[in-house]
């Protein structure tokens, strides 16, 4: 989604769960914060000339998600039963591996690659 807004995991107790997007309102080109160190009647005339322009919010977009069973839950299972996951050992990697990049890059402060095959990451 990147600067359209942001994406959240929402779940509940009672074993609901939905993904809601909360999209960014539109910034605002009058300058508000920006004037405040304008002197006072040159701010005032900006302000008026300007108009009260607020961007309309935005509502949250819900989409719901399968009521089954959640990760955990299908992991006791399968131990408990011996069913086979639905994912495999390939895909669980994956996933954490790519939220590991993630968490990574994130604490680096920079772009961060990773070589699938080989399990090599590089900076940038």
């Amino acid at each position: 989604m990147g600067t359209e807004g942001s994406l959240v995991f929402e779940s509940s107790r009672g074993g609901g769960s939905k993904l809601v997007f909360y999209p960014e309102n539109e910034p605002s080109p009058v300058q508000r914060y920006g004037s405040l160190g304008w002197p006072a009647e040159m701010r005032e005339q900006y302000l008026k000339k300007a108009g009260d322009w607020r961007p309309s919010p935005k509502k949250p977009v819900e989409y719901s998600t399968d009521p089954a069973m959640n990760h955990q839950e299908k992991f006791i299972e399968a131990v408990r039963t011996g069913k086979p996951l639905a994912e495999t050992a390939a895909e669980g990697l994956a996933a954490c591996g790519a939220a590991h990049l993630a968490n990574m890059a994130y604490r680096k402060g920079r772009r961060m690659s990773w070589d699938y095959e080989t399990g090599k990451v590089t900076e940038g």
